[in-house]
């Protein structure tokens, strides 16, 4: 299970140029806050709350991370937290840990930690939207209310809504 991007590893991502002044402040604004998840279309089905569950939150240099599915015949939860940062060149988060955990119907447990990972965006305003880019696939448009980020190249995505 990834974060809230599609679990590329850190790279060169090419496509938007450099950023300052007030479009920096105001991407700064756009990116950080606190998110939850509103829908999430997973194998083709679009699954919202209760099914799912989920936080992303980005605040003061930490993001952290939690998603719950419970359509699976095992339930699963993914936690994570790191680090990101804001700069000229874009912005890029990562996860210093990242844990999956299942719970069969019998109640038995299954763990997986996932080795860290570094996520580098580039970043591009398109009117109001700020367009977050990653590796292959991995466009993120922010809007004042929210975020989508696509899950690979299969049409699943996870939409998320801003709390604050």
């Amino acid at each position: 299970a990834q974060g809230a991007g599609t679990g590329a590893t850190a790279g060169a991502v090419s496509g938007a140029a450099t950023m300052s002044g007030p479009d920096l402040e105001r991407a700064r604004l756009r990116l950080e806050g606190s998110f939850e998840l509103d829908e999430w279309k997973a194998d083709g089905k679009v699954l919202r709350p209760p099914v799912v569950d989920g936080r992303f939150s980005v605040h003061d240099g930490m993001v952290t991370f939690m998603t719950l599915r419970k359509d699976l015949p095992v339930q699963e939860t993914t936690v994570g937290f790191g680090t990101y940062f804001i700069d000229n060149q874009g912005y890029t988060y990562g996860y210093s840990y990242l844990e999956t955990t299942r719970a069969d119907a019998n109640g038995v447990l299954s763990r997986r930690i996932n080795p860290p990972t570094t996520f580098p965006l580039k970043l591009q305003w398109q009117g109001d939207v700020l367009m977050v880019i990653g590796q292959g696939a991995d466009r993120r448009d922010y809007r004042v209310d929210g975020f989508n980020s696509p899950l690979g190249s299969n049409g699943d995505y996870r939409r998320w809504r801003r709390l604050r």
